[in-house]
């Protein structure tokens, strides 16, 4: 057999197991280097603070519609979507049929169709925008960056206030263009309805506007998606129930200004007013109340909504 001795290394000397480690080893400093990997500097301009509120929106847009998330994330928005098309297409097959001037769901009464339709989807959006972040506490990471505290409010409302666009016009446009083509004369249609388009913008603003700044300032007051739920569900319901109750028992004219405060029924009389057409069925066909009233209601609730929401974060501690 072979000594071990015999073993060479790899510059072909014998290695010598038993030889003491190199004294010299501990006492020199440890060596560090730099390699060169390609790194290169940013050379590009500098967007800024415009730049990181687009870049939350389209985040924000992306959470509220459960893009890159699970299945059961997509489920609610989408199906409130799909289900806000609903009367679009009843009113359109009604037109093919039988003509459009015989069709129930017209411009002026298609947002009190899909009032709870909006309701559900702030009641099911608006925890997803901003209760995550405060639960988690990650605020600290955004307000460390060029991101202030009323930009990230403005790009949370914002990406709510654009998904509410998007269920209140997609629906408008669908019938406004197949009624158009179902019509014997086209472009005679769009001639004679020309000026609901304004009147539909304006409304679909006001409303997403209204359930937008409502919801989310319920939301942004606690940690818990579920109470942020529930609290704006409840809100909702209740002050309607409640003035409703109120009014039936009163029944005077001092009772009849209680109605403003149906909280759930104040958009839909406001949008109305807006197609210059009576308001549905409510407790605003229950009360002698100009009509203008409930626009300003509508714009008055909102204001306080977003001024509760500035007050909230520029308090909060990150």
């Amino acid at each position: 057999m072979s000594n071990a001795s015999d073993i060479t290394s790899g510059g072909g000397q014998p290695a010598s197991p038993s030889q003491p480690p190199n004294s010299n080893s501990r006492s020199q400093p440890a060596e560090g280097r730099i390699y060169d990997l390609g790194y290169q500097r940013y050379t590009g301009p500098r967007e800024g603070r415009p730049r990181a509120v687009r870049a939350l929106v389209r985040a924000g847009l992306r959470r509220a519609w459960g893009i890159g998330r699970p299945f059961r994330a997509k489920l609610a928005p989408w199906a409130l979507f799909a289900i806000a098309l609903v009367p679009a297409l009843v009113a359109l097959g009604i037109a093919a049929l039988i003509g459009e001037r015989f069709s129930p769901i017209r411009f002026e009464n298609y947002y009190a169709n899909i009032a709870r339709i909006l309701l559900l989807f702030c009641t099911a959006v608006a925890p997803e925008l901003v209760c995550p972040d405060l639960r988690q506490r990650v605020l600290t990471l955004y307000f460390s960056r060029s991101v202030g505290r009323l930009d990230y409010l403005l790009a949370r409302l914002g990406a709510l206030f654009i998904s509410l666009l998007i269920i209140s016009l997609t629906p408008q446009i669908v019938l406004f263009v197949g009624n158009a083509l179902a019509a014997t004369d086209s472009a005679r249609y769009v001639r004679d309805n020309l000026d609901a388009l304004p009147r539909i913008l304006a409304a679909g603003l006001l409303i997403s506007l209204y359930f937008g700044s409502i919801s989310l300032a319920v939301a942004a007051h606690t940690t818990r998606r579920v109470f942020a739920a529930g609290g704006f569900f409840a809100l909702m319901l209740i002050s309607t129930a409640v003035a409703a109750s109120v009014h039936a028992t009163l029944e005077n004219d001092p009772s009849r200004a209680l109605a403003l405060l149906a909280l759930s029924e104040v958009p839909i009389a406001a949008t109305a007013w807006i197609f210059d057409a009576p308001p549905p069925a409510g407790i605003a066909t229950r009360v002698d109340l100009p009509p203008g009233l409930w626009l300003l209601a509508a714009l008055t609730y909102s204001a306080l909504a977003l001024l509760l929401l500035v007050r909230r974060y520029l308090r909060l501690a990150p």
